[in-house]
């Protein structure tokens, strides 16, 4: 923020106030602000606040050349949310860019990855945001019922192979050194998922997803959709666990015309412009909340 401040995160003040969106959709009521919040440790705000948002916890930084703290953080929350309540699709992960690199010098000691990802389902395993709408459809209710003889023929025949090898895991297991077990266990969770997938594409589905509107939208129409594809998703218990980037940590961004600055230059530079954008994304994020409130979810 400018100044090293933390920026009018209130829902009043000469600008109104970052927060203030809440309050006029009537939804600051049931939302929580927590303060004071920030697991930086003397590494680079844009990498480190961005990549442990939902972990609290220090990012890794070293030379990155056979480093393995290069890239490294800690399961995210979305991915306990996951473990308590499982769902045929762990998390949907949304984004708006992803940064290809940065400059030398923050490359080399600190992952791009840091700044494209807040979801992580291991300490060094960041989850890709999906950043069209198309494909968080695609990816939440499929391309329909498999109807293809062949192809059915084919995915039951690699569930009941996944059904063999999960049985002669039950029974390995027994006879494994405990760091033997941790490394199994991952591997049968990578298979479970696979037999997760498969299944959701042998079978039609039930659950009817939201009309799709053209390619090509703004800012605000992609995100409106994506949050719409995602409280059907819950509503068919598709998934319990989202999370949405309304932009990567470092790059720039005017999310509408109104906004008369990038968001990254505006939160080094100019507060009054920055706070314009964040009511954007702030009324975004507030239209998900009451249209989850809405479904009762």
């Amino acid at each position: 923020m400018p100044d090293a401040a933390n920026g009018a995160w209130d829902y009043s003040g000469a600008e109104g106030g970052a927060l203030k969106p809440l309050a006029d959709l009537g939804i600051s009521p049931h939302v929580s602000v927590l303060r004071g919040y920030r697991a930086v440790a003397n590494q680079d705000v844009h990498w480190a606040g961005t990549a442990a948002f939902l972990s609290a916890t220090p990012v890794g930084a070293s030379d990155k050349s056979g480093d393995p703290e290069y890239r490294r953080c800690a399961r995210s929350l979305d991915q306990r949310i996951a473990d308590l309540f499982p769902t045929n699709i762990r998390t949907l992960n949304c984004g708006f860019n992803r940064v290809p690199g940065w400059d030398q010098a923050h490359d080399r000691i600190l992952s791009i990855d840091y700044v494209n990802a807040i979801s992580w389902s291991t300490p060094t395993q960041p989850e890709s945001n999906i950043l069209e709408p198309s494909q968080l459809f695609t990816r939440a209710f499929g391309a329909g019922q498999v109807d293809n003889p062949r192809l059915q023929y084919e995915l039951s025949r690699k569930r009941s192979i996944l059904d063999g090898v999960l049985e002669q895991y039950k029974e390995h297991k027994k006879t494994l050194s405990s760091a033997d077990k941790d490394r199994l266990d991952a591997y049968a969770t990578s298979l479970r998922d696979v037999e997760k997938e498969l299944a959701k594409s042998a079978e039609a589905t039930t659950c009817v997803g939201p009309e799709m509107v053209a390619a090509g939208e703004a800012y605000i129409q992609r995100f409106r959709l994506m949050h719409k594809i995602i409280i059907t998703a819950m509503k068919c218990d598709l998934t319990r666990s989202a999370t949405i980037m309304y932009n990567d940590g470092i790059g720039p961004n005017r999310p509408t015309m109104v906004t008369t600055s990038e968001q990254h230059d505006a939160a080094h530079n100019d507060w009054s412009k920055l706070i314009h954008i964040n009511q954007v994304q702030v009324r975004l994020w507030g239209e998900l909340v009451a249209g989850l409130k809405e479904a009762d979810l």
